[in-house]
């Protein structure tokens, strides 16, 4: 299992919660010590970006994993590198390709993030059978069709690869629950993909799941996405104060203003990732529980 925590440098809490999963496993005082049956890698994303406690220095580092730029940037010395972030995909994809070539039998890949806006724990799935089969087994709240809207992830980049791909947002990012959430999501991974024996993990699982299912029940667990409301600096986009990921909107509610005026909701939904920092591309979408047979819409 390869794990990224702080792809975003303002997103800490998935560092944080690696750390402590790390020291369980492998600490001086590790409760866990020789239980794991397999290889865990666990690393931080934007190392320069985490410094300076911004989403990136250059360019979005979860934005740039399309597979010609990946090779591109592989195959460059650092020195032609011409973006902080680039120099940060190179390490990255280098130490994860070591373990690609080490011959494991199978390889799981987690990408843990935060969202601005306060929130409570869900996960993205991509659309893949045997990644779909894989997340619906957690105790929280999946949403389909994210990562194919999310140009360049490296969540979609491992997912093409064939890895089984686990990507979870834990809660707002200086959240102190958020880093509880995301070593929760760790732990019912490596138990639900037999790198933990669920009779040596049982106690620390069964606290996991139980955090999970108990945060979320009240949310419906399979949703989809069909309004994606996406922005340029240019925009002047100002998402209205106060939204919370998953709270209930009204079809007509202004949620937010840009240069050409209001923004309004297109229907009845719930809320997700309302954008609540000065970076980034995406400011907000629209879910509602996943409906297969409903015409889905962009915007």
């Amino acid at each position: 299992m390869v794990c990224v925590g702080g792809l975003h440098g303002n997103e800490p809490a998935g560092v944080l919660a690696l750390e402590r999963v790390v020291d369980a496993l492998d600490g001086p005082h590790a409760l866990l010590k020789g239980k794991l049956h397999g290889r865990l890698l666990a690393m931080r994303g934007n190392l320069e970006a985490i410094r300076r406690g911004r989403r990136f220095i250059d360019e979005d580092l979860n934005r740039i994993w399309d597979p010609e730029h990946v090779q591109r940037v592989v195959r460059s010395h650092p020195s032609e590198l011409t973006t902080s972030e680039m120099n940060e995909m190179r390490v990255l994809y280098r130490a994860i390709q070591d373990e690609v070539e080490r011959d494991a039998e199978r390889i799981y890949f987690a990408d843990l993030h935060t969202t601005s806006s306060h929130s409570l724990p869900f996960m993205w799935s991509i659309p893949d059978a045997s990644n779909g089969h894989f997340v619906r087994n957690y105790p929280m709240p999946v949403i389909y069709d994210l990562v194919p809207r999310i140009q360049g992830s490296s969540a979609a980049y491992f997912g093409h690869l064939g890895h089984t791909v686990i990507c979870a947002e834990g809660g707002q990012h200086e959240a102190a629950a958020s880093v509880d959430y995301l070593e929760a999501v760790m732990w019912v991974s490596l138990v639900q993909a037999g790198l933990l024996k669920h009779n040596d993990a049982q106690e620390i699982y069964t606290r996991a799941y139980r955090l999970l299912d108990e945060a979320t029940r009240a949310i419906p667990r399979v949703m989809e996405i069909f309004y994606h409301h996406k922005i340029k600096l240019s925009d002047d986009f100002m998402m209205k104060p106060g939204y919370l990921n998953f709270q209930e909107v009204e079809a007509g509610e202004v949620l937010a203003r840009d240069v050409n005026g209001e923004i309004r909701s297109p229907a009845n939904a719930r809320i997700l990732m309302p954008l609540y920092q000065a970076q980034g591309e995406d400011g907000f979408l629209l879910v509602r529980e996943r409906r297969t047979d409903e015409a889905r819409m962009t915007g």
